[in-house]
């Protein structure tokens, strides 16, 4: 008699039922990620684009409680010992610009001034999330005001009439006390272009008027018809 029990081993192999079963799964869940991959981008784009409205309407405030508190609309300014001053940095109300830590008796890139810009993340105010130069060690701004001819021209342009334009990739530091030329703009061959009136956005790029409004400029528009919302005509 054998001293061991003997046990009895079933081994089942898959069956058809099981293999259209499989591919049925696969299929359905294929499908599945094949619909929600464009809407997962979509979704990332949508919080870009409301990022850079949310920055545009920041600024915008801030601008305005600037008028409101000194009578006129921020300019780039001539502060202590002869240093030209942006007018990026005079913002208080801005969230990101603490006016305690930037040092307007120095230049506007000496190494304290920059080392608060670096500090008090002032960037993220300055730039729109859909560039590729969002990065708080190269804090070019996304926007620039838009400069006309004469010592006093803002005093001159009607209520809906730009005065903040976005040019990502502009090349300009957000404390640099240099912005868009409005005939720079027209003097070459394409208005919207980069270092001129360039955004990542499809079709149109984004403005800030007078009155605080924020507006969106095709960018099929002829020069004419350009220079005629630009001046708010």
């Amino acid at each position: 008699m054998s001293l061991f029990k003997r046990t009895q081993i079933n081994i089942y192999l898959p069956t058809a039922r099981f293999f259209v079963s499989l591919f049925w799964i696969t299929a359905i869940g294929g499908l599945i990620c094949l619909c929600l991959w464009p809407a997962d981008g979509s979704a990332r784009e949508a919080s870009a684009d409301q990022y850079c409205m949310r920055r545009l309407h920041d600024l915008s405030k801030a601008i305005l409680a600037y008028k409101a508190e000194h009578g006129e609309l921020p300019q780039s300014v001539v502060g202590p010992n002869g240093h030209r001053q942006s007018w990026r940095l005079l913002l208080d109300d801005l969230r990101y610009v603490q006016s305690d830590l930037y040092r307007p008796d120095e230049a506007w890139d000496s190494a304290k001034n920059l080392e608060a810009i670096h500090e008090m993340r002032a960037a993220f105010a300055f730039q729109c999330r859909v560039a590729t130069t969002w990065d708080l060690d190269n804090p070019f701004t996304s926007f620039v005001m838009l400069v006309r001819p004469g010592g006093n021209w803002q005093a001159d342009l009607r209520p809906k009439a730009v005065l903040i334009v976005e040019s990502q990739w502009s090349g300009i530091h957000l404390a640099e006390p240099r912005d868009l030329e409005i005939e720079a703009v027209f003097s070459a061959h394409h208005p919207f272009g980069v270092t001129r009136l360039y955004s990542a956005h499809e079709g149109f790029v984004r403005a800030i008027c007078m009155d605080g409004s924020i507006i969106e400029i095709p960018t099929d528009l002829s020069k004419q018809e350009l220079r005629d919302v630009l001046e708010g005509r």
